[in-house]
């Protein structure tokens, strides 16, 4: 039986673009948020170029797989089955999180985003967190919140990215530290 590949339900569908490649299978995305996305859009020099000359945005990084983690034992829960400390994690800041198996093995690493005092939003530690959750959750105040599929990350690249971003949003952003030199991350929930 022949496969029909369908659009990805998070990048826009263009007819013109030919250089698609299909997202199943990839970081353990679930099969239903997976689908044919752009591979480029107006050429790959041209994109080179606009990371090291202007601005470039890039949506390639979605579906994101995400989990939430709201109460007071949020931080616990994540020090608790990730290798790296959490206790200098100050709200608005990111941690990468390496989750090992009880062997030692790393079986997921993603990027946590201290949003409160009590909620961490956990990027590409789904679906190994969610079965950690639904495993201890009866030992933690906390909640858990599977939002794969309601997050969308953008990210912009490039010396001109702060400037596109302080248009956008019509105010001067300067005092935001960059997680990475010339790169901001845009995420929509």
């Amino acid at each position: 039986m022949k496969k029909v590949l369908k659009p990805s339900l998070f990048v826009p569908y263009d007819p013109g673009i030919y250089t698609l490649c299909h997202s199943e299978g990839q970081a353990n995305i679930p099969t239903e948020y997976c689908g044919l996305h752009p591979f480029e859009y107006n050429g790959w020099w041209n994109e080179m170029l606009a990371y090291h000359d202007g601005c470039s945005i890039h949506a390639g990084l979605n579906p994101v797989t995400a989990f939430r983690l709201k109460g007071p034992d949020a931080i616990k829960f994540m020090s608790d089955f990730c290798t790296n400390s959490f206790q200098n994690f100050p709200v608005g800041k990111g941690k990468h999180a390496i989750m090992c198996n009880d062997d030692g093995y790393i079986v997921k690493d993603g990027l946590c985003l201290r949003i409160d005092e009590d909620e961490i939003l956990a990027t590409w530690l789904y679906p190994y967190i969610g079965l950690l959750y639904e495993k201890y959750s009866d030992k933690y105040d906390v909640i858990g919140e599977n939002l794969t599929g309601k997050i969308f990350i953008y990210q912009l690249s490039g010396p001109r990215c702060l400037e596109v971003v302080e248009n956008a949003a019509n105010e001067d952003l300067h005092d935001i530290k960059f997680r990475l030199k010339g790169t901001v991350l845009l995420i929509q929930i």
